[in-house]
């Protein structure tokens, strides 16, 4: 590889990354539609997004109509905060209502359940799978040409509870070719953002979560990062290893008291319980005697 070649792919790795780590969830839009090209382009992202066994079985569909996004926004009602009743006066349609495009992201069920020996089972995990990557190549992608996005949970077994209003996917979104074997699998907002930050990206939230106490940022690496088990060398004990057996013997010993102490109760109940028998055997046999005498 050439010096220019490596200099080229230098300058890919810092945009890639930088676009991964300023990515935000964006939830307040201007009034402002996106071109088709430039929502194509989202989609062709997602498109290439890679499917368990090649699989290919995500499908998209995008809303672009103000009617149809405040009819859906009406439908899926999750407002879990203390202010839901006022929230909801006020935004009877939710951020879905209010956003200028949405993308709905389905798994094809009919493709998964065409796998040989009945393995549907198995394989059904792809469907999220494969979703999910394709959600988060559109994420980037329009993070990238100034979009900003939002995903917002969705999945099946959604259907019917308070998230969409007791009805079910397929009935919200009847007006559209949607077959029995497409299984919702999310929903992407899109618009253009109300600010950027510094480097150009759309400026969104830094925490969310779905309470205040639950909201958090990005961790440094160690945090996600699953460590190998302890190894011992030759026998010898490591002093993590040590620690924690030492912990263990000092519970069994506890225990082991414990039991003790258990047979020693039972132990002196039973002998109070032989004095007292015998005790009373020896009583009536005396009383017997003396009467025996009168």
């Amino acid at each position: 590889m050439n010096n220019i070649a490596e200099d080229n792919l230098k300058v890919m790795e810092k945009i890639v990354f930088d676009t991964i780590k300023n990515r935000r969830s964006v939830r307040k839009y201007k009034d402002k539609k996106i071109p088709d090209k430039d929502l194509e382009k989202i989609i062709q992202a997602g498109i290439y997004a890679p499917s368990g066994s090649n699989s290919q079985n995500q499908r998209f569909l995008l809303i672009s109509e103000e009617k149809e996004l405040k009819k859906i926004g009406l439908a899926r009602y999750v407002w879990p905060y203390k202010t839901a009743s006022k929230m909801r006066k006020k935004k009877p349609s939710g951020i879905i209502g209010d956003s200028p495009h949405m993308i709905v992201v389905f798994a094809d069920a009919a493709l998964t359940d065409s796998r040989p020996n009945g393995e549907y089972y198995i394989w059904e995990s792809m469907e999220a799978q494969n979703s999910a990557a394709s959600i988060q190549n559109m994420l980037l992608m329009a993070t990238s040409m100034g979009i900003g996005t939002v995903w917002i949970s969705a999945n099946e077994k959604m259907s019917g509870t308070r998230l969409v209003g007791k009805q079910i996917w397929h009935q919200i979104l009847n007006d559209y070719r949607i077959s029995p074997s497409m299984k919702i699998q999310g929903l992407v907002l899109l618009g253009y953002p109300m600010g950027y930050d510094k480097q150009g990206f759309p400026k969104g939230e830094k925490m969310h979560g779905a309470t205040f106490w639950g909201s958090t940022q990005r961790r440094n690496l160690d945090y996600y990062m699953i460590k190998a088990k302890e190894k011992t060398a030759r026998g010898v004990l490591t002093y993590k290893n040590f620690f924690f057996i030492g912990i263990a013997t000092s519970i069994l010993v506890k225990i082991k008291q414990f039991l003790l102490f258990g047979v020693k109760i039972l132990d002196y109940l039973s002998f109070t319980l032989e004095c007292k028998f015998a005790l009373r055997s020896q009583i009536e046999e005396r009383a017997k005697e003396v009467l025996s005498k009168k």
